[in-house]
């Protein structure tokens, strides 16, 4: 990478930074209320399905389960990036 002294740069300001923040608050919002209606829809879905607690639980794990292996992956790959 070449740097050149005393070259002037005019960078115009973007604001697409606010817009993602904007779209990651408004997904990671709806993922929340995702999660925590399993757990207003579970009695229902055990009753309809014929299943125990212990099935019931089995299935609602898979959405904290996810949540953290995409948080572990993603920070591992963004470290991974930013040492090259």
């Amino acid at each position: 990478m070449t740097t050149v002294v005393g070259a002037e740069t005019s960078v115009r300001k973007s604001y697409f930074r606010w817009v993602v923040l904007a779209l990651i608050f408004v997904i990671y919002t709806i993922a929340a209320a995702d999660r925590a209606n399993i757990g207003f829809a579970l009695p229902f879905i055990r009753k309809e399905f014929a299943m125990s607690n212990t099935e019931g639980g089995s299935g609602a794990q898979p959405f904290p389960v996810g949540l953290r292996a995409h948080t572990t992956v993603s920070f591992i790959g963004s470290a991974l990036h930013t040492v090259r």
